[in-house]
């Protein structure tokens, strides 16, 4: 009888431990997925950025610096600006996918940063 008791009591907090998990793990994934943003060269030495509600424009010369994480699959590429937006200092977004996968800089930061360095240099 308490052979059983013991059981069921275990069984029970898998099942609550199992469902902690659970809430903790979608907490998290709609965390980083809520920072990140769709980015689109625009008109006239700026970018658009879209958290897929609101779009706004950057100007290149606003952005501080570009970087990226080539260990992930898609590659999170962020950028900082010299002064805040509406979506914040740092703007995250996912690279496309790379024909040819590597662990070098996704193509794309080398372009942005050219963009971002002949904005300043005009």
């Amino acid at each position: 009888m308490i052979d059983r008791l013991l059981a069921a009591e275990n069984v029970c907090l898998n099942n609550v431990l199992l469902f902690l998990l659970l809430i903790s793990g979608t907490v998290l994934i709609l965390w980083f997925c809520a920072k990140i943003k769709k980015v689109e060269i625009g008109y006239s030495d700026s970018i658009l950025i879209s958290n897929y509600h609101k779009v706004i424009n950057v100007q290149l010369q606003d952005i501080k610096s570009i970087s990226g994480c080539v260990y992930f699959r898609p590659e999170v590429i962020w950028f900082s600006l010299n002064r805040p937006s509406s979506f914040g200092k740092k703007i995250i977004f996912l690279a496309p996918l790379r024909s040819e996968p590597g662990f070098d800089d996704h193509p794309i930061i080398k372009e942005l940063k050219d963009l971002v360095s002949l904005s300043k240099s005009v």
